[in-house]
């Protein structure tokens, strides 16, 4: 049986069936790798009480949601104790207080749970960078306690390995399983790019802006639609109201992931300038949903290229972007490429919970 501790996903509650759908996979997938003799468990704190039979009637899942507050922390905290020293794998919810509240428990039991971490994206940047940073500290250190450490693509293993002498056989690469639509609709798409994500540095959004705005100008018929939050929102609205083309703009802020898929139904291009891409998550949404992709050139971007082939553009410079987005405007993206991509994703999809059920045996 493997335990999943995540006292904060209430972080993530506005996506909580998105991750309900996504555990149910894992649990499901770690039934059918175990002869159905192991389950899932979760032990989370959400921002309000849930009874996780509302999302799941599954036999290997069986979970605990918690309200936000001191008191759920305390009931997480001893229906842990009594959990974990009875499981094969703790799986950490996240790689700082979930991992090391696992790992001071480990030292309690005389046979204990072996301890995963998973990490998604690179935090503050390449993780050799120069000088003191907790954050990095505490998350490196984690890595070289753990037992296993799920990443999301190869260029963030070869990171580990290289960058923090991680060696290989701890690590265990199983993508994010990617959700999308059954069938993609190409007809009557909007001449309209599409920016998603949290309104921040580290996300590129300046300069996302910036060449959207650019293209704008220059393309009477395009419009821009930004969806997401964040410290920099108040540039973001400035920007568009020093442009001459705001009136063509539309700042939807944060949506629920459902939305979202749905805007991305009637769109043409997603636009990403992050620096650092762990997987791309949206990148792949947005590419099974038949848009085009724009994006900056980076390790994870550059990895995601082979897969989709055709649909994600690459570019390192404004002009570059302004082109690219120009260009994917103008050529919508063929019905027999973006199957091609949704076949392969769905093979991945299948290997990805393989491996990752198999970890918890």
């Amino acid at each position: 049986m493997a335990i999943l501790y995540a006292p904060r996903l209430w972080a993530n509650s506005d996506s909580l069936r998105d991750l309900m759908d996504r555990f149910n996979n894992y649990a499901i997938s770690l039934g059918e790798v175990s002869d159905q003799q192991q389950k899932l468990v979760i032990l989370a704190i959400a921002k309000d009480e849930i009874d996780y039979k509302e999302f799941t009637n599954s036999q290997f899942l069986e979970a605990l949601i918690l309200k936000k507050g001191l008191l759920s922390r305390v009931k997480l905290l001893v229906r842990l104790v009594k959990s974990v020293s009875k499981e094969r794998v703790a799986i950490a919810g996240d790689p700082y207080f979930s991992f090391w509240t696992l790992w001071v428990m480990q030292k309690l039991f005389l046979h204990p749970a072996r301890i995963q971490i998973s990490i998604h994206g690179l935090p503050l940047g390449r993780l050799g960078h120069s000088g003191f940073n907790l954050r990095i500290f505490a998350l490196k250190s984690a890595s070289r306690k753990a037992d296993s450490i799920r990443v999301v693509s190869n260029h963030l293993s070869n990171l580990l390995q290289a960058d923090w002498g991680i060696t290989p056989n701890k690590i265990l690469i199983a993508p994010i399983p990617v959700q999308f639509s059954p069938g993609v609709d190409l007809q009557s798409r909007r001449r309209e790019i599409l920016i998603v994500g949290r309104l921040h540095e580290e996300r590129g959004v300046s300069l996302a802006i910036e060449i959207a705005l650019s293209v704008l100008s220059k393309d009477a018929n395009a419009c821009l639609v930004v969806i997401g939050d964040g410290p920099l929102k108040s540039k973001v609205e400035s920007c568009v109201l020093q442009s001459k083309v705001g009136s063509r703009v539309s700042l939807l802020g944060r949506l629920p992931h459902s939305d979202v898929l749905e805007r991305m139904g009637k769109s043409s291009v997603l636009l990403t300038a992050a620096p650092e891409e762990g997987f791309g998550l949206t990148i792949r949404e947005a590419a099974y949903s038949g848009l085009s992709v724009v994006a900056l050139r980076n390790l994870g971007t550059t990895e995601a290229e082979r897969e989709l082939a055709q649909i994600l553009s690459l570019f390192s410079s404004r002009e570059e972007g302004v082109i690219a987005c120009q260009q994917a405007l103008d050529s919508q993206v063929s019905q027999k490429v973006v199957e091609r991509v949704r076949n392969n994703a769905k093979a991945l999809n299948e290997e990805s919970l393989r491996k990752l059920s198999l970890s918890w045996i």
